[in-house]
């Protein structure tokens, strides 16, 4: 609990520093930098407070809080930081003397913030090594108390340990990549494909010792309790459950599952796309945004399961173990991020859609409007 105190701290704080430049933004003189950046960064301030509103609230619930979800609403916070920062009046913002306190409060609030929970997220990586040592070492005061069992516990503790190979070591390098930020992909799926080899060795133990007659002997059930808190604080940390529960729903492309969603709101976003009323004539930058904007929904769902979410979705949906569906699952996660920020950004010219939709040549074309809305809003998913 102490460790989801800290991020619950560093998030209140950063929610009201993102708060409150959001509000003087909104009540900025005209020509400043404050309201330059309302006006062209109004879609990610918005998103920005709300999704750190999201955190806030989720690590306020301390010891009910799960590692997977304030990881979730981190990562969400994360990219529309980035996607505010990016924005050159924000760096302008942040330089000129009137509006530099404000913006400069949001930027180290957001340091703090990230600190905090790279910091947790290392404590829970540690802890994963501590854990596959304790394995080790219980398998290891099994072999020597249970003949019969010798080998199979040698091979357990091995897996746990060996060296530069085992789970703990594959942990620690999770750790340095946490904190170099770099590689940690790369280093989760290793210690996935370890843990795996750890469970394999494990049941092979518990087959012997349960044909063996020696599944009450205490040396055993030490090495099932060990084994079991690594299992259960492995999957917190990692999600495969998550990401396996993902991976079926998925779907076929025809069944009424995330895939047919995308593709339906593909097909919907193409529609609008083309629609008569958002044809431009060359002076026509206002129906020429519109049409890009929808565009840019399609772009990113994909035209295909080749492409976009759709591309990710199919990926994940043939995984085949553990660490290639964490892997497949995490791109899942980062195109439906990219697909929400296209919609949010459709949605945030609700009135100019439907004023350049209504009543062309005679026809009202509002529903393709209101078709990609609620085509997103059946796909909408949470990712793990």
């Amino acid at each position: 609990m102490l460790i989801i105190s800290r991020i619950k701290n560093k998030a209140i704080a950063f929610h009201t520093a993102a708060k409150k430049l959001q509000q003087e933004a909104k009540s900025a003189l005209e020509g400043t930098p404050l309201k330059k950046l309302q006006t062209a960064a109004n879609h990610e301030m918005t998103t920005l407070v709300q999704t750190a509103d999201g955190l806030k609230k989720e690590a306020e619930k301390l010891d009910k809080a799960t590692d997977s979800d304030i990881v979730k609403k981190y990562l969400a916070v994360a990219r529309y930081y980035k996607a505010l920062a990016d924005k050159k009046e924000f760096t302008e913002a942040l330089t000129d003397p009137s509006s530099k306190d404000t913006v400069e409060k949001v930027t180290k609030k957001f340091d703090a913030l990230q600190k905090s929970y790279e910091n947790v997220l290392k404590l829970r990586v540690q802890e994963l090594a501590k854990k596959s040592e304790t394995l080790k070492n219980v398998a290891d005061t099994l072999g020597t108390q249970v003949a019969e069992l010798s080998t199979q516990a040698t091979q357990l503790a091995t897996a746990a340990s060996n060296g530069s190979h085992g789970l703990k070591e594959k942990a620690a390098d999770l750790v340095n990549a946490i904190k170099t930020d770099s590689q940690i992909v790369t280093n989760a799926i290793d210690v996935i494909k370890q843990f795996e080899a750890v469970t394999d060795k494990y049941e092979e133990l518990t087959t012997a010792a349960d044909s063996g007659g020696h599944k009450d002997k205490p040396a055993v059930k030490a090495v099932d309790t060990a084994y079991t808190d690594l299992n259960k604080h492995y999957d917190t940390i990692l999600n495969v459950k998550k990401a396996t529960t993902l991976k079926g729903e998925v779907g076929n492309g025809s069944d009424d599952k995330i895939l047919k969603k995308a593709k339906d709101l593909y097909t919907k976003a193409s529609l609008l796309a083309g629609a008569p009323g958002l044809s431009s004539q060359p002076e026509d930058t206002q129906k020429a945004e519109l049409k890009k904007l929808a565009e840019a929904l399609k772009t990113a769902v994909g035209a295909s399961v080749a492409e976009g979410l759709q591309g990710a979705l199919n990926q994940l949906k043939s995984a085949t173990n553990d660490a290639l569906i964490v892997e497949k699952a995490l791109e899942v996660i980062k195109h439906y991020g990219l697909v929400k920020d296209a919609y949010d950004a459709v949605k945030a010219k609700e009135t100019q859609y439907t004023t350049a939709l209504k009543g062309t040549g005679g026809k009202d074309e509002t529903d393709k409007y209101t078709d990609v809305t609620s085509g997103f809003l059946a796909l909408q998913f949470c990712p793990p």
